[in-house]
């Protein structure tokens, strides 16, 4: 931003000192020749324009030359008069030119100083402006633009050749036209403005949104405007995000058929969406802000802990770890309890940590459950009495068997007697398998040691001399089948059974893409090729064929997958993928 000077700088310094020189010779010679002629009062002013033009322009060695002029005319007055009084007068003008020459100094001083110090302040706002990193524009009356910082052209895409003398208007949306040329108007007649909120256009066709604000000022000696833009555009979009949020989650804190309310630690229930209203049997809202977490539960928990106390417990492990589910029993405002599941999420309000209750009726559930487990144990009770009557026929056809082969001991029935044994046996393994599958997800899932899992597998695996090294980190647990310790048990079996000169089976555990692998290797005979996936097939193998059948059911009753990945000849290698969300370590999630 360039102003005008006062006193504009000399392209050419010597100029002045070439003018001051000749007009000091020649007026020494008008005096010289005035001198001649007798006059003696009138050439003593022309003087004053040499030692004015120097002191000006040349300040200090312009004082000496005035000093030095004013000699120079003291001893040209002393050459062509003897008179006293005449050279008392020169004498007395001599020290009026010295006099002059000071003030006249005195003030260049003064000028040179405010010249300074102007253009060290437009140097340092030139340089504030040119580098704020905000876009600064000043236009004038005719709302042309006369300058930009190198902000606004690095930001709209124009170079400064561009926007200088161009309608302001033309880089702002068109229905803001209007808009802008009213508040220009007003800038300019009252000298005032209020902020403006503008969306700009870039040179690329990008919007950006500013805030606006202008001052009055005068650049280059004409009334303009200097625009302060803060571009918000980013803040705009967080806005307008925080917003859209906002009306998304009370639109599904609203619509919810769950029911969703606000809670504090402290101070109660503060707001309840009309899904919670209705599964307590309240007539509005503030009847039901009116009770307590406690005063909406019965005084004891399923598992005998006061409902006050364990309530608390529950807010705290919410407010700790950011959230915290678990099943709760409830209570309507008319009196009966129902079971419900309670998802407690910490939130943030003013500072204050509070948090969000989501409540769902699991009556239902609850019943599905009861109706389940009552069907499962008659359909086990009627399966095992079938499978004990089964198995005592089973005998019965044995020992007649047995009697038959000693009352017939012709060598041509031998071989039918081996075949009827032999189908008794696989009908008895069949029994056998149907008794162990039948435990397969009748107990709901639950969290165990990993660690305890194998060393209990291998204090009742027919081990020998293998040895069992158990690598696994106390304190991981997996969500599993209770039946999961048979899936140990039935590696180390098939180890002992296959593994040939096995002498050591290991168990560890690394993470792949976000899963835990249990992994189960050997150093043994190992899997023949092309077998990897049959031996986990039903009757596949030497034996039963139901022990890595059974190991892979009842892995998938969480969406664990088990697969052998190891090399012939260097032992088995059994990899158990635990997806995210079915291990953790103790502690984590309680």
């Amino acid at each position: 931003m360039k102003n005008q000077l006062t006193i504009p700088a000399l392209r050419n310094r010597w100029l002045p000192l070439v003018f001051i020189t000749v007009m000091t010779i020649a007026i020494f010679i008008v005096s010289i020749i005035s001198l001649l002629s007798g006059w003696q009062t009138i050439f003593q002013n022309l003087f004053y324009f040499p030692i004015i033009l120097a002191c000006v322009y040349y300040v200090k060695r312009g004082f000496i030359f005035s000093i030095l002029l004013a000699c120079g005319y003291f001893i040209l007055m002393a050459f062509f008069s003897q008179d006293f009084v005449v050279l008392e007068g020169a004498f007395i003008r001599v020290l009026i030119f010295i006099l002059v020459a000071g003030v006249i100094t005195y003030l260049s001083f003064v000028r040179i100083r405010a010249e300074d110090a102007l253009k060290e302040s437009e140097e340092f706002n030139r340089g504030l402006v040119e580098n704020m990193p905000n876009l600064v524009l000043v236009y004038d009356h005719d709302r042309k633009i006369r300058y930009v910082n190198p902000t606004a052209t690095t930001i709209l895409g124009y170079s400064s050749e561009e926007m200088v003398g161009t309608d302001i208007v033309t880089y702002v949306i068109p229905h803001q036209h209007a808009e802008i040329a009213a508040a220009i108007e007003e800038r300019f007649s009252s000298g005032r403005g209020e902020s403006l909120e503008v969306e700009f256009v870039t040179k690329t066709g990008l919007h950006l949104t500013v805030i606006s604000k202008g001052a009055p000022l005068h650049f280059r000696n004409r009334p303009a405007v200097l625009v302060l833009l803060a571009d918000i555009t980013d803040r705009k979009r967080i806005e307008e995000a925080l917003q859209e949020s906002e009306e998304r989650y009370r639109s599904l804190y609203a619509d919810s058929r769950d029911a969703v309310m606000i809670v504090s630690p402290t101070r109660g229930f503060l707001a309840a969406n009309l899904a919670t209203v209705r599964l307590f049997a309240c007539q509005n809202e503030q009847d039901f802000t009116s009770q307590t977490p406690v005063s909406m539960s019965p005084e004891f928990q399923p598992d005998g802990v006061r409902s006050e106390d364990k309530a608390l417990d529950m807010m705290h492990l919410a407010l700790k770890n950011g959230s915290h589910f678990f099943e709760w029993t409830h209570r309507k405002m008319n009196g009966p309890d129902f079971p419900a599941t309670v998802l407690l999420s910490r939130l943030e309000s003013g500072g204050t940590q509070i948090l969000q209750a989501t409540v769902r009726d699991i009556t239902e559930q609850k019943q599905a459950e009861s109706a389940l487990i009552l069907a499962n144990k008659k359909l086990t009770l009627l399966s095992s009495i079938t499978r004990h009557d089964i198995n005592n026929q089973l005998s019965v056809l044995m020992g007649f068997l047995a009697i038959l082969k000693k009352k017939l001991p012709d060598p041509a029935f031998n071989e039918y007697f081996v075949k009827v044994g032999t189908s008794a046996q696989r009908i008895s393994s069949m029994i056998q398998f149907t008794r162990e599958y039948e435990a397969i997800g009748v107990n709901a899932p639950l969290w165990q040691d990993c660690r305890t899992l194998v060393d209990s597998a291998a204090k009742e695996a027919p081990l020998g001399r293998m040895a069992v090294k158990n690598d696994l980190i106390a304190g991981a647990e997996v969500f599993a089948d209770p039946l999961i310790v048979k899936v140990f048990y039935n590696l180390m079996d098939n180890a002992v059974r296959y593994g040939g000169k096995i002498t050591t089976i290991r168990f560890s555990a690394v993470e792949r893409d976000g899963d835990q692998i249990v992994v189960c290797e050997d150093d043994g005979d190992g899997v023949v090729t092309g077998e990897n996936e049959q031996i986990f097939e039903r009757g596949f193998g030497k034996n039963t064929g139901m022990g890595l059948f059974l190991s892979r059911e009842i892995l998938s009753i969480t969406s664990i997958t088990i697969r052998e990945t190891g090399e012939p000849g260097k032992g088995a290698r059994f990899e158990m993928t635990v997806p995210k969300g079915a291990w953790r370590m103790a502690g984590e999630g309680a």
